[in-house]
C-alpha cells in the first residue's frame, strides 16, 4: 500500500456531483467525520461506525496482505526462472487458467444473487396476494 493514500480526499461539490456517472473517493476520517456525505445523507448510529470502520481496518489489512503474497510470488517466480524449473508460457499458461477460474466464480456469484432475487420476487408476489 502506498503511503499517503489514505490522506487524499475528493471534494465535489453538491451541485455537481452526478452519482450516476461519478464515483467520489474518501478517507474513512471523511466518511465518519460529522457533517460528511455520510452524515447528510443519513445519521448513521454508533454501531453502524464502528461495524465500518471494522470494515475498512479489514480491508486495510487484507491489501497489505496482498501486497505481501504479490511481493512472495514474484520473488519465488524469479528464483523458479533463474533455475530454469518453470518458463515463462508455463506461468502464462497458470495465469489463462486462474483467469477462466475467476470468470467462473463470478458467474456462479451472479447466478445465485439472480436466484436469490428470484426468490425474493416470489415471497413479495405470494405476500402481495
Amino acid at each position: 500500500m502506498r503511503e499517503g493514500i489514505d490522506d487524499r480526499v475528493v471534494q465535489v461539490p453538491r451541485q455537481d456531483v452526478n452519482i450516476c456517472h461519478q464515483v467520489a473517493y474518501f478517507t474513512p476520517q471523511a466518511l465518519l467525520a460529522p457533517g460528511s456525505h455520510v452524515a447528510q445523507v443519513m445519521e448513521p448510529s454508533e454501531p453502524f461506525r464502528e461495524e465500518l470502520q471494522d470494515a475498512l481496518v479489514r480491508t486495510r489489512r487484507q491489501a497489505i496482505l496482498i501486497e505481501r503474497l504479490g511481493t512472495e510470488l514474484h520473488g519465488l517466480l524469479l528464483v523458479l526462472f533463474e533455475k530454469k524449473i518453470l518458463t515463462l508460457a508455463e506461468v502464462r499458461a497458470a495465469e489463462r487458467r486462474l483467469d477462466l477460474a475467476a470468470t467462473i466464480a463470478r458467474a456462479k456469484e451472479f447466478e445465485t444473487i439472480a436466484e436469490d432475487v428470484d426468490r425474493l420476487d416470489a415471497e413479495l408476489d405470494d405476500e402481495a396476494a
